[in-house]
C-alpha cells in the first residue's frame, strides 16, 4: 500500500491548493519532530538524558504515524 502511496505522490505530486490548506503527512512529521525536540531536547541536559529525549520522540512519532496508517486501513473495506 505504501509503495502504490509513493507512485500515486510521484505521478501526481501533491496539489499546490492542498499543501497550502493542510500540508503534507512529511511536513506534519516534521512539525512533530521539532516540537518533542524544543520540549524534550536540551543543551544543558546530561547525555543520558538526551538520548532518552530521542528514544521517547522516535517511539510517539513512529507510534502516532503507525496508529494513524492502523485507523485509516481499520476504516477501509476489508481493513
Amino acid at each position: 500500500m505504501m509503495l502504490v502511496a509513493m507512485l500515486i505522490d510521484l505521478a501526481l505530486g501533491w496539489p499546490d491548493r492542498l499543501f497550502a490548506a493542510i500540508g503534507h503527512p512529511v511536513t506534519w512529521i516534521g512539525a512533530l519532530i521539532r516540537a518533542m525536540d524544543q520540549r524534550l531536547n536540551h543543551d544543558s541536559a546530561s547525555d543520558l538524558t538526551r538520548r532518552i529525549a530521542g528514544v521517547v520522540t522516535a517511539v510517539v512519532v513512529i507510534g502516532v504515524a503507525g496508529g494513524l496508517a492502523y485507523g485509516v486501513q481499520s476504516l477501509l473495506p476489508q481493513g
